[in-house]
């Protein structure tokens, strides 16, 4: 997974990201604190929590379950006003697994083998993009590609990619933003 080439923000991430998949917790905190640092808004908020994400499993690793339960909480306080993916993070799911992690920490649970951080290649800047959603059938989280540009609204008909049932695909396009809907075919 490489981000695109023109975005500095997206090579942070997944310089933090490569780290951290491989139990480099203190290269991974590095990384992100570096894009806490130069980062602004959204992205600042971001990296923040990510830095503290990696402190936690450091923390965690050194057998100071406390400390980890502590900055796994602090982590969840800066993604709480961010939007569900940013820079290839899916923050949504991020909370949830912040919220097993700060629980099993608090418990004084073993660290987890090869933690994974849910997260995706940011689109490139371009015309098309993927989503996230999940299948009104299954329920497993897909990817749905669109157009950026486009009718303010369309529906058309998709086959999901896991279970083979038929959604009816709803995008909404609000300027920049697109909002991605799938309903079951049958409703």
């Amino acid at each position: 997974m490489q981000p695109p080439s023109d975005d500095p923000s997206a090579h942070t991430v997944q310089a933090g990201l490569n780290c951290f998949s491989q139990g480099d917790f203190r290269s991974a905190h590095d990384a992100w604190e570096e894009g806490w640092r130069s980062g602004r808004g959204m992205e600042r908020e971001l990296f923040q929590a990510l830095a503290q994400l990696a402190a936690a499993f450091l923390q965690w690793s050194r057998g100071k379950s406390q400390g980890a339960t502590t900055l796994f909480a602090r982590a969840r306080g800066h993604l709480g006003a961010l939007p569900s993916t940013l820079l290839g993070v899916e923050v949504s799911e991020l909370e949830v697994q912040l919220a097993v992690w700060e629980e099993a920490s608090a418990c004084g649970e073993e660290l987890p083998t090869a933690p994974r951080l849910p997260a995706r290649e940011p689109p490139a800047k371009a015309r098309s993009a993927g989503h996230r959603a999940r299948c009104p059938y299954c329920g497993e989280r897909v990817d749905v590609h669109a157009e950026a540009i486009g009718l303010a609204e369309e529906c058309y008909v998709e086959d999901c990619p896991v279970c083979c049932r038929p959604w009816t695909v709803h995008l909404t396009r609000d300027g920049e933003k697109l909002t991605v809907h799938l309903g079951r075919e049958d409703d």
